[in-house]
């Protein structure tokens, strides 16, 4: 599963490095989502650099043809109803529209880097190596989920991380074959904003602030606890997962037909 070329191993984990030294040289002195705009930014533009001049990325040139249509707009409309439905928008704090913009400006700096390391740099890997399109979707997704271990260097619970990796593994699947069926990392990066597009938001609610003196008490919660809690996850978070292995069966048999 992890055999792939060594400079990719480098690219990721200069990627990993570019993060965390990042954070930690931002911290305390800015907010979360600038430090995550800025820290994100400077990976974007050195990983841009470095793939620039090799082709190692698949989609990372300016790219306004969208393949697979019947495929692509319900899901869009889907996930765009999703996002809209499970963000608190008007308990937002700084409920202003160029606010707004601001935010979904920086997390589409997020996912569209995400987009281009793990699907185009890690799947295409994966495919160039002559893996099937399963074998190359569902390895770069587990990468793309153990990744998220490097919330770890913060104060995120063991439990949380526990969460982001599943929620990754089965949203990467979903966005690995979406990949694969349209050669478009924007649109990837645009898709997997509209599904981080409610955790930003929410996180940084009134709502979510109002209740931050009561998070004492689940500081350390039960084996049960977690397990309850990671079973949610993995039922909210099912769908992706499902529509992912389906849409593998439709990008395999474009794969086919468009290799690399």
């Amino acid at each position: 599963m992890l055999k792939i070329d060594k400079k990719v191993w480098l690219y990721l984990l200069l990627y990993i490095i570019i993060l965390v030294v990042s954070a930690l040289v931002l911290k305390g002195k800015v907010d979360s989502l600038v430090k995550i705009g800025l820290s994100q930014g400077i990976a974007l533009v050195v990983l841009v650099l470095l793939f620039s001049s090799r082709k190692l990325v698949i989609g990372l040139g300016p790219n306004f043809k969208v393949s697979n249509f019947k495929y692509i707009v319900p899901l869009f409309i889907i996930l765009l109803m999703y996002a809209l439905i499970r963000t608190d928008f008007l308990n937002y704090q700084e409920n202003s529209f160029l606010f707004i913009c601001y935010v979904l400006f920086i997390i589409f700096i997020q996912t569209l880097t995400e987009e281009m390391v793990f699907r185009g740099l890690v799947l295409n890997n994966y495919l160039k190596k002559g893996l099937n399109v399963h074998q190359a979707v569902i390895y770069s997704s587990v990468i793309f989920g153990l990744f998220h271990f490097v919330a770890i260097f913060g104060k995120t619970p063991v439990e949380s991380i526990v969460n982001q990796v599943l929620m990754a593994i089965m949203c990467g699947i979903f966005l690995g074959a979406i990949f694969v069926l349209t050669r478009n990392i924007y649109l990837a990066g645009l898709i997997h904003l509209l599904i981080n597009i409610p955790s930003y938001f929410n996180s940084n609610s009134k709502v979510e602030k109002n209740t931050d003196v009561n998070l004492d008490l689940y500081s350390d919660p039960s084996f049960l606890e977690m397990v309850l809690s990671t079973s949610m996850i993995v039922l909210i978070y099912s769908p992706f997962l499902i529509v992912g292995l389906f849409l593998l069966s439709k990008a395999r048999k474009a794969f086919e037909n468009n290799p690399l």
